[in-house]
């Protein structure tokens, strides 16, 4: 059996450590006219006092000759200061996952150099971003929670902090 993370911590994480995102490369994009194409989004939350992150990613996958998104997924990652990692995944029920773009299903690729602003939702949970603020909160089957408000985004590297 895994670790697990007190109660409190994983039910409530709000930490400012980590934000989302700015500009087009992270908003949705339409779906080509056919697949396959995957659209994802990854989270990560470090607490470094504490030594340990969690991390969350939501992704839907077009197949090949299909015209809308075919599967979703959605993963957790938690890292305890012991050195174990949780992992648990689910595919959400594909009719109960939603896409949106500044509230309207996404119809076109998003412009360069504009605020990020989606939602992203399943019976799992939602993601949701707007411009360098972002907010989530996910239930895993096992009961897992994670709930957070961020802001601050903490690029990949100096060199090219919208990529």
């Amino acid at each position: 059996m895994a670790p697990r993370m007190h109660r409190s911590a994983h039910a409530a994480m709000a930490f400012s450590f980590l934000g989302l995102a700015r500009a087009g490369p992270f908003e949705p994009h339409r779906l080509p006219s056919n697949g396959p194409w995957f659209e994802g989004w990854y989270t990560r939350i470090i607490d470094s006092v504490a030594n340990r992150s969690v991390a969350v990613i939501v992704g839907s996958f077009q197949s090949q000759g299909q015209h809308e998104f075919s599967s979703s997924w959605a993963a957790l990652l938690a890292t305890y200061p012991n050195g174990t990692m949780y992992t648990e995944q689910v595919f959400p029920k594909q009719s109960d996952v939603k896409i949106f773009d500044r509230g309207h299903p996404v119809a076109a690729d998003p412009p360069k150099n504009r605020p990020s602003v989606f939602q992203v939702s399943s019976d799992v949970g939602t993601l949701s971003v707007n411009d360098s603020h972002s907010s989530l909160s996910f239930t895993f089957p096992s009961g897992f929670s994670v709930s957070a408000t961020l802001s601050r985004r903490g690029p990949w590297g100096s060199s090219c902090p919208d990529e």
